[in-house]
């Protein structure tokens, strides 16, 4: 089984256990006999999680409110702890050259976003690799759990990271329903 850019994973409340533990499955599988974009190396960009919103980021943001506005529902929000949440992760799967919502010794989504002192009550996630920005914001919203994640009326804030890695690129969203408590 081989890996291939623009597929991607997804995790959030809609998505069964038993659908992740076979996303493990193939991605150590995939991990075994593909290289993805392998690991980081030294000439590769470091990503800084506190910088500002990059182009590559806006756009996705852009096509992501664009898709929800298509089907009537208000724009996301980009919180910049968000942001961050997502690059820390985004700049793991580069450094692992793999896809993964969590890695070994690695926080939960839910841990990741409390650590940014984010007042949430819900959390939901995409990742995926691909050729640029908009191929793999195509690849996510063809892919039905992930196209839940990216209209679900529930959440109002995004966080969304793009690292170039080669001549491809690891994109995290991390959407989530801010609260005004926690």
């Amino acid at each position: 089984m081989t890996l291939k850019a623009g597929q991607i994973v997804i995790i959030g409340p809609k998505i069964s256990r038993d659908e992740i533990l076979q996303y493990v499955l193939l991605m150590q599988e995939s991990k075994d006999d593909t290289d993805i974009a392998g690991p980081k190396t030294a000439a590769e960009p470091q990503t800084d999680a506190n910088k500002p919103q990059t182009a590559d980021e806006a756009q996705l943001v852009g096509l992501i409110n664009q898709t929800r506005a298509e089907k009537g529902l208000p724009p996301l929000t980009t919180d910049p702890r968000l942001t961050a949440a997502a690059r820390k992760h985004t700049e793991l799967m580069m450094e692992n050259g793999a896809l993964s919502h969590q890695f070994p010794g690695e926080p939960d989504l839910q841990q990741r976003i409390d650590a940014e002192n984010i007042p949430t009550d819900l959390e939901e996630e995409n990742v995926g690799w691909d050729v640029n920005v908009a191929a793999a914001h195509q690849s996510l919203v063809e892919d039905p759990p992930h196209l839940r994640n990216i209209l679900d009326p529930e959440v109002n804030v995004i966080g969304v990271a793009v690292v170039p890695s080669g001549d491809h690129v690891y994109v995290t969203e991390d959407f989530a329903h801010l609260t005004t408590d926690k």
